[in-house]
């Protein structure tokens, strides 16, 4: 046994005086900075994952009721989705500064004009615009975009779970999202694929 083992053992634990209050247990600040850590970090999730869509995996399988919306379109009037049921529909999340969406807006106006006599729809939403900007209207503008387009004005994106832009949703006749994609699509068969796979067999 060292010198300071023996210092120590001599002098004993002191004893707590009689009337001396009980510590409180450190409790508080573990219980104000618990929510607080777990908010920022959901924050922090939530704008990774629109800033950096998912890459690994593109298409989803979900076969989950498609969340309805009544929502603002670009041109004048609302768009009602439940009013679409019996028709397939594609949706498509964008904004106009995201570089992706403008690269692959020339093949979703192609598809739309190869499928809107064939009891197929397509919906852009703008997630991001100010709509009241010139800035959607460009877009729309500069691609030739015909197909109707509306502005988020109650979180449909977060209902849909998307995680950034472009992301698409192939819902069936029958109100059910089929499948979600979460990149610009690589050419004009892999939209038209999906577009069957959502309608009737």
């Amino acid at each position: 046994m060292d010198v300071m083992d023996v210092a120590h053992e001599g002098r004993g634990a002191p004893e707590a005086a009689p009337d001396a209050a009980p510590t409180p247990a450190r409790r508080g600040g573990l219980l104000f900075w618990g929510p607080a850590v777990a908010v920022t970090g959901l924050l922090v999730l939530v704008a990774v994952s629109v800033l950096h869509p998912a890459q690994d995996n593109p298409l989803q399988t979900l076969n989950r009721p498609a969340p309805d919306f009544t929502l603002p379109r670009y041109g004048g009037g609302t768009l009602h989705l439940a009013a679409l049921r019996g028709k397939t529909v594609m949706i498509n999340f964008w904004w106009s500064g995201c570089v992706p969406c403008q690269e692959e807006a020339p093949l979703l106006e192609r598809q739309w004009r190869a499928w809107k006599d064939k009891g197929v729809v397509f919906i852009g939403i703008d997630e991001i615009d100010d709509p009241h900007s010139a800035a959607p209207r460009d877009f729309l503008r500069r691609y030739g975009i015909t197909y109707p387009n509306v502005w988020d004005t109650s979180y449909i994106a977060i209902e849909y779970g998307t995680t950034g832009q472009p992301e698409s949703f192939f819902i069936t006749p029958r109100g059910l999202i089929k499948t979600k994609y979460v990149q610009p699509f690589p050419d004009d068969q892999t939209l038209a694929r999906l577009i069957r796979q959502a309608r009737p067999s």
